[in-house]
C-alpha cells in the first residue's frame, strides 16, 4: 500500500520540531516495514525533525504561503505518486490535502495531535483519529 503523509511546517516561528512531528517520523517510520510510506512536508519553512527520517521526504516550500502554489505543488506530488491513502498530520496540512484529495479522488485520513483545539478552522473529517 502506497502511504503519502502530509504535515505542514507555516509560519516563521515553526522550526518544525515539535511533537508531532516525531510522532509521524515514529509512525511512518513503523508503518514504512510494509508499505510504500513518503512524507510531504507543506508551508514556509523546512522540518528540523524531519531531517533525521529513514523515510523519503517531500519538502513543498513556499517562503510567502501562497495558497494556490502550494495547492498546486502538492497536487503535482500526489499525481505522481499517486498513493492509495493521505494521511494529514495537522489542520494545515488537512486543508490542502483535502483540496487535493477531491481533485484526484483519494482517500484521507486526519490525526489531531496532542495541543489546544484550533481557534478558528477545526477540521472535519469522517476518518479522525
Amino acid at each position: 500500500m502506497k502511504i503519502v503523509y502530509i504535515i505542514s511546517s507555516i509560519n516563521r516561528k515553526n522550526s518544525g520540531n515539535g511533537g508531532h512531528y516525531y510522532s509521524l517520523l515514529t509512525t511512518a517510520e513503523a508503518l514504512s516495514q510494509n508499505n510504500d510510506v513518503q512524507i510531504i512536508n507543506i508551508g514556509t519553512n523546512k522540518s528540523f525533525a524531519l531531517d533525521t527520517s529513514k523515510v523519503k521526504i517531500i519538502d513543498i516550500i513556499e517562503r510567502k504561503a501562497n495558497t494556490l502554489k502550494l495547492i498546486y505543488s502538492l497536487n503535482k506530488c500526489i499525481r505522481e505518486i499517486s498513493p492509495d491513502i493521505v494521511h494529514a498530520f495537522d489542520e494545515f496540512a488537512f486543508f490542502y490535502s483535502r483540496v487535493v484529495c477531491f481533485i484526484r479522488k483519494v482517500s484521507i485520513v486526519l490525526t489531531k495531535c496532542g495541543g489546544p483545539n484550533p481557534r478558528y478552522y477545526y477540521p472535519y473529517s469522517s476518518h479522525f483519529i
